[in-house]
């Protein structure tokens, strides 16, 4: 697989590295540094694939998630629905109080 990263920075030098297969261009796999409360930073990889259309929305149904390159977790996705009855209002930024 041959990758497209686009790198992602907020205000505080945070980074989120997406990286898009060329190919079908899905996002591969996500790669982010957290750090802890003694200032350990580790790096989070979560990979995505098995792509399947599902209610018309592509779908990865498994991620694969490692720290520091180390299998961390395997998600697989059984069952999933979209649009689902969710009220618009839902979704309505709040006004803030005044």
């Amino acid at each position: 697989v041959i990758y497209e990263m686009v790198k992602l920075l907020d205000p505080d030098n945070d980074e989120v590295t997406v990286y898009f297969d060329r190919r079908t261009k899905l996002p591969g796999k996500i790669a982010y540094a957290t750090s802890d409360r003694q200032g350990v930073r580790r790096r989070h990889v979560d990979e995505f694939s098995q792509w399947h259309k599902i209610q018309g929305v592509l779908t990865p149904l498994r991620t694969d998630s490692s720290i520091n390159g180390r299998r961390w977790s395997q998600v697989f996705v059984l069952q999933i629905s979209y649009n689902t009855g969710l009220a618009d209002s839902f979704f309505i930024k709040p006004e803030p109080p005044k």
